[in-house]
């Protein structure tokens, strides 16, 4: 009974232990990707194709049985692997012809002509049923009505992926927009041979479209609208299938949502087809404000930043303006507000429609780590990311803000500040230059080599290596170079390891990437095994 039980607990230990264990891609001298785990052991051997980005929660698709030919990769099937994670492991085996991306736990899967989608575990949770309405070999000529703006070509997408395009090239299809397959809210497009469905996500059709329309994806993060078309007039729906833009005369070029009841509206111009003017118009159909910008840039709190004439100006959905278009140029300062150019000059309002400050100085960069650099008259200083003067305009030079420090050089030398724009580190020590702050650590260059220095300045390592890793620390460690040997170095200056190498990449979980030379390369564990090189 007892040994019974020992053994019982031995394999859930094994199994916990494999369910945690890690995979690492690969490659061999003909481009068969395989994945070995944290001590070397191949796990899959090398038989693969290609091997996507992560693009969902770790979650990659996988090719294999593909044949080159001109360029492309003809045949073969997909299939999933999760990596990056504790619990790596192939989650589908290759066995589908073509696959999609995850959104909201689902992804497309084409096979035998038909789409169906699976959830991140492989299971299958919308049984293929949607046709394939692309032809499965690539055609340039094809391709091109994604570009064009033909009525008759109402699945255009305007913003098709560049990934999605390299994909399709490399493996020799055309691919429906991506607009369809991809679930908002729930509800996702499907094309069908005549027209397009919004299905739930157990497949439940919930309407049906006599014409494939065609989302408007210049609002790039989240595509709202769908213009139709009937006869010689045009409309908007929401990717629900509800109306937001009845019947109109004119065609409709873009829609972009302004509130719950407004929507910003582009429609053709007249006498110059080619430019849009954008007006505001409510849920009834009834115009709020006429078509009258060129362009428009919607922000929170029903304001909206319009373009006249050159010039932009900040309006409220009810059609007042708080600011008359007069400003040259408006980027965009995160989630804080807005900065503003008028003469040459930056200055920044905030989401509620209030200047902070007036348009005065020379440059005005982006808040990073919660500091924003100021140029007034060739001198650098910070403020806050709500727009308050945390240092005022006096040094020469300063680096990125990073890790709650920033680095910046006056007429005594470095000095690092820290988030309150008090001085951390003063002048004094001898720098040729500075790099940010990581882990409470920070490098420094001195007569061409390379040295450590903490956040209150005191040095950790002298100047005496020749190169360090430019992504600096992770996770405590780093690399440096010195006399042709690659050194992992403790964030205290202690070596761990040497090694020659030619090159060498963070550590991810128990393994890091090495370069022996420009062909090869393998892994390293943290304690300076290589436990795979490449042939």
């Amino acid at each position: 009974m007892k040994h019974s039980l020992f053994t019982v607990v031995l394999i859930m230990y094994s199994q916990s232990i494999l369910g945690q264990e890690r995979l690492y891609r690969i490659e061999t001298q003909d481009h068969k990707i395989g994945f070995i785990n944290s001590v070397g052991k191949i796990i899959y051997q090398p038989q693969f194709d290609f091997l996507s980005d992560r693009s969902y929660h770790g979650y990659s698709w996988i090719h294999s049985g593909g044949k080159a030919d001109a360029g492309y990769i003809k045949g073969g099937k997909w299939g999933l692997i999760r990596l990056g994670t504790p619990g790596d492991r192939m989650i589908v085996d290759p066995a589908y012809d073509w696959v999609g991306h995850f959104s909201e736990g689902l992804a497309p899967v084409l096979m035998n002509g038909q789409w169906g989608f699976i959830d991140t575990t492989g299971r299958m949770r919308i049984v293929p049923q949607f046709p394939d309405n692309e032809t499965p070999d690539f055609e340039p000529e094809r391709t091109k009505q994604y570009r064009d703006d033909k009525p008759e070509n109402w699945f255009v997408d305007n913003n098709f992926p560049e990934y999605a395009k390299e994909l399709g090239h490399k493996f020799g299809r055309s691919l429906p927009p991506s607009y369809y397959f991809e679930f908002r809210n729930g509800k996702a497009w499907m094309r069908m041979k005549k027209g397009a469905v919004i299905i739930d996500t157990a497949g439940t059709v919930h309407r049906k479209f006599e014409m494939a329309p065609r989302f408007d994806d210049d609002h790039y993060f989240d595509p709202h609208a769908c213009v139709i078309r009937a006869g010689k007039q045009f409309a908007a729906i929401n990717r629900a299938g509800d109306t937001i833009v009845p019947m109109q005369d004119k065609k409709i070029r873009s829609v972009q949502f302004a509130s719950e009841r407004m929507n910003w509206v582009a429609l053709e111009g007249v006498p110059e087809p080619d430019i849009s003017q954008w007006g505001l118009m409510n849920t009834k159909g009834q115009w709020v404000i006429e078509p009258a910008f060129d362009q428009i840039w919607v922000r929170p709190n029903d304001l909206t930043w319009v373009r006249k004439d050159k010039s932009w100006g900040l309006i409220h959905t009810t059609g007042q303006f708080l600011f008359e278009p007069q400003f040259d140029q408006i980027e965009h300062f995160y989630e804080y507000g807005m900065k503003v150019q008028k003469n040459k000059k930056w200055g920044l309002i905030d989401n509620v429609g209030k200047q902070i400050h007036e348009c005065r100085w020379d440059q005005l960069g982006y808040p990073d780590d919660g500091m924003a650099k100021i140029v007034e008259n060739s001198k650098i200083g910070f403020i806050d990311r709500d727009g308050k003067i945390m240092v005022k305009p006096q040094f020469r030079y300063a680096e990125y803000p990073h890790d709650g420090f920033v680095w910046v050089a006056g007429d005594s030398g470095w000095c690092a500040l820290d988030r309150t724009g008090k001085m951390a580190v003063r002048p004094g020590m001898q720098f040729q230059f500075v790099y940010g702050f990581n882990e409470g650590v920070a490098w420094f260059r001195y007569n061409n080599r390379y040295g450590l220095v903490d956040t209150t300045g005191r040095l950790i390592t002298a100047p005496s290596f020749d190169f360090r890793n430019p992504c600096s620390f992770k996770d405590g460690l780093g690399w440096v170079q010195k006399d042709g040997l690659w050194s992992l170095l403790k964030k205290n200056g202690e070596t761990v390891f040497q090694i020659k190498c030619s090159g060498a990449g963070d550590f991810d979980g128990e393994l890091a990437q090495i370069w022996f030379d420009e062909k090869k390369w393998g892994y390293v564990n943290k304690l300076g095994k290589v436990v795979w090189k490449g042939e």
